[in-house]
């Protein structure tokens, strides 16, 4: 049974010989704490699982990096993992090797965002006015994104956040960005002039869609590419 809820994407669940084991849902991901939409979050996942009896499926992996058990969770004919993408308080994020339902997932968020639902339905409305920073051009193997402020002033970067959308990685930014400047954004340590985000791997999967997608500080995706 699950007796506490702590995150969107986790849960604490006590099996019949009375020991707990946190569980992190496989292929979704929801908002951080910082994050738009946290709150709506935790209780989705509260009311869908909270002091019910779950059902655990593993992938591949048994646990991740914090020790959490990986599963795919039903409550009875409910699979929570791919509710929660569908109410849209959760992302298809893929994480391999345990990726046997990241297409379901993933056609799933894109129903979801069509129909504007949950988080979805704040983060696609461009309207009153173009914002003043946009994702000018992309270079996923040579891991880099660009940005242009096309308006009359300088923006201050503290706050916005650029994300690889297909494994959520996020790259947070800071400094200052002229009137018609153009700054390069490098996934690891920047090659010349340019911001660094600081991952030491690659982050654009350069074989599937992974459109690059720029929030601003109040959380509002402002540009995608």
């Amino acid at each position: 049974m699950v007796v506490d809820v702590g995150d969107g994407d986790d849960f604490t669940v006590q099996f019949s010989d009375g020991s707990t084991h946190e569980v992190r849902y496989i292929g979704i991901n929801t908002p951080e704490s910082d994050r738009p939409f946290f709150t709506e979050a935790v209780n989705a996942n509260t009311s869908l699982v909270n002091q019910q009896e779950v059902t655990l499926i593993k992938d591949i992996s048994d646990t991740d990096q914090f020790g959490r058990l990986l599963r795919y969770v039903f409550v009875r004919n409910v699979f929570v993992n791919l509710e929660l993408i569908k109410i849209g308080y959760a992302r298809a994020a893929s994480y391999p090797p345990n990726v046997g339902c990241d297409q379901f997932f993933s056609t799933a968020e894109d129903e979801t965002r069509a129909v504007q639902t949950g988080m979805w339905a704040a983060t696609q409305t461009p309207e009153p006015a173009a914002p003043q920073v946009s994702i000018s051009g992309v270079n996923k193997r040579e891991e880099w994104v660009e940005i242009q402020n096309t308006g009359a002033g300088e923006v201050d970067l503290a706050g916005w956040n650029l994300i690889s959308e297909r494994g959520n990685q996020e790259c947070l930014l800071a400094g200052v960005i002229r009137a018609g400047e153009i700054l390069r954004i490098w996934s690891g340590t920047a090659q010349g002039s340019g911001y660094s985000c600081g991952y030491s791997n690659p982050i654009w999967n350069n074989s599937e869609s992974d459109p690059a997608v720029l929030y601003n500080p109040q959380g509002v995706e402002v540009s995608r590419k």
